[in-house]
């Protein structure tokens, strides 16, 4: 089943625009870098209401009148501005802001690898543990991220409720033999507890468009982890 947010779609393409313009000029007025558009981007989805669509008849059903869609885009690209507003003076401080966004993949085709979780417990309290650091190996050297805004190791604070999360950067094709599975380990070293060393196998995905995207709902998910008090 393919589903559609239509508002998605049109938040993007005004995002587009409005960066695309602000691109022209000598000297624009914001950050125009893809970190800051896929941030203004986000800003923007969390505050307008989803229009989910599977058909063109659905598509024919949510057409707004032309004076109800006038008004709709004005008030998009007032969101959008203030994300822009919000996003410039809050700027990732791990992100260069040039060009654009994502891994610079390697040509003839990348494997990718999926979002990894998982959660970590108190073996004694089995409550979320937090404010620990998580780290993501393999051959017992830290994996790269796909970009700065994952972190490894990642950390977990107070309100993540034990959650990990790790996205690894893809590989070139041309360097993995088809079918090979990598062997990660999920380590943790903290003065509280004795050490974790949790290992796995991941078979990455070819693709040979060099595109790249990650689906939260195509993770893939550890065992929860427990850890003992020394």
């Amino acid at each position: 089943m393919k589903i559609r947010n239509q508002k998605e779609t049109q938040v993007i393409a005004l995002i587009d625009e409005i960066f695309g313009e602000e691109t022209q000029k000598e000297t624009p007025a914001f950050c125009v870098c893809g970190q800051c558009r896929l941030d203004v981007a986000c800003y923007v989805l969390n505050r307008v209401e989803p229009r989910y669509v599977v058909s063109e008849r659905g598509v024919a059903h949510t057409e707004n009148p032309f004076k109800d869609k006038i008004q709709e885009t004005a008030d998009i690209a007032a969101l959008i501005h203030e994300g822009i507003d919000r996003v410039s003076s809050h700027k990732r401080p791990d992100f260069p802001h040039t060009g654009e966004s994502g891994p610079q993949l390697e040509q003839g085709g990348i494997c990718s690898f999926p979002m990894i979780k998982g959660r970590v417990f108190d073996g004694n309290t089995f409550e979320p543990v937090c404010n620990i650091d998580v780290f993501l190996k393999a051959d017992g050297d830290h994996v790269e991220m796909v970009d700065p805004n994952w972190q490894n190791p990642c950390h977990i604070y107070p309100t993540g409720a034990g959650y990990f999360f790790f996205l690894p950067k893809p590989v070139a094709a041309d360097s993995v033999t088809p079918g090979l599975s990598f062997r990660f380990e999920i380590f943790i070293d903290d003065n509280r507890f004795e050490p974790l060393h949790h290992f796995f196998m991941i078979t990455p995905v070819r693709n040979e468009t060099e595109s790249f995207a990650f689906e939260t709902s195509d993770g893939y998910s550890t065992e929860d982890l427990y850890l003992f008090e020394k």
